[in-house]
């Protein structure tokens, strides 16, 4: 068994070594490209600034937006869902966790930037490399924040759908307008920028090797940790929801200041005139009654 593992270890680092010698890797078609590959005093490092402010102002806009829903017997606005919208809920979750590309995206960023070669055609600086991957991670988190509480807060199928796909949009703004830079939209100097070739030239050494290696760990570790993270918070909701935890516990009732006068009501007794009611009560026939019924004055009172 040992030798079979050894055999196999030593083939899988001869398959990582023959993959890293053509394994360059080409930045995103993404503004956060332009952090890294663009002068910080140019348009295109202005245009990246830019679309990140739109995309966290709209996932933040989207996220306060379910926050405000609650109530005080139900902060989140937690709904009251069936078995099959349950089940779509967790998919809905695992779906929206596969379609986010912006944390493994950073992540796979910083690792290439630490392989890179030092001495290769053009070196890209490791803090912008960082500071761009920061940003993605950002978006990615936003992301997946609001997609939890859009999630847990829809009782119907086909909206659950459609909220993940609108949020994967708003995400994706980036992709977007980058688009629209290569295309020439906005002017001469963002096209030229958004068709250049930015590739990271990975080192071929043992050490290149070994950060790759633990690269894809990392970003597998995360992918499976959020969604189990996410998962469970579902879980619980589901476990504790049968008990009324996220039910209604109280009923707040606001009257206008008009006031009702002449506020008769009709009891069960019919009558032919007063005396044959009690002392408080009138005997006359009611708008919706042929029969004259005995009426007493009350105040108005609300049950539940």
């Amino acid at each position: 068994a040992r030798l079979m593992k050894r055999r196999q270890d030593d083939f899988d680092e001869e398959i990582e070594e023959v993959e890293h010698k053509f394994d360059d890797f080409e930045l995103p078609d993404s503004t956060f490209t332009f952090l890294i590959a663009e002068p910080i005093l140019s348009s295109p490092f202005a245009m990246a600034c830019a679309t990140y402010a739109m995309c966290l102002t709209c996932l933040a806009l989207a996220l306060s937006n379910e926050l405000d829903n609650g109530t005080d017997d139900n902060p989140y606005d937690i709904a009251e869902v069936t078995r099959n919208v349950r089940a779509v809920q967790f998919l809905g979750i695992i779906i929206g966790v596969l379609m986010d590309d912006e944390i493994p995206t950073g992540l796979e960023l910083i690792g290439m930037g630490l392989e890179q070669k030092k001495d290769g055609d053009k070196h890209y600086s490791m803090s912008r490399i960082f500071f761009s991957s920061l940003l993605r991670i950002s978006i990615g988190m936003m992301f997946l924040t609001c997609l939890f509480f859009v999630v847990i807060q829809e009782s119907n199928v086909l909206d659950i759908f459609f909220d993940v796909l609108a949020l994967e949009f708003v995400e994706s703004i980036d992709d977007v307008i980058y688009e629209l830079c290569r295309r020439g939209f906005f002017s001469r100097r963002l096209k030229i920028a958004a068709n250049q070739d930015n590739v990271i030239q990975c080192s071929d050494s043992a050490d290149a090797r070994r950060i790759r290696k633990w690269s894809k760990r990392v970003i597998r570790f995360v992918y499976f940790s959020v969604m189990f993270i996410m998962c469970a918070g579902l879980s619980i909701i589901t476990y504790k929801q049968p008990t009324g935890e996220y039910g209604c516990t109280s009923i707040v009732v606001q009257f206008g200041d008009e006031v009702w006068e002449d506020a008769w009501i009709t009891t069960d007794f019919k009558c032919s005139d007063d005396s044959d009611c009690n002392a408080n009560q009138k005997c006359f026939q009611g708008n919706s009654h042929e029969t004259p019924f005995c009426h007493e004055k009350r105040l108005l009172i609300f049950s539940h």
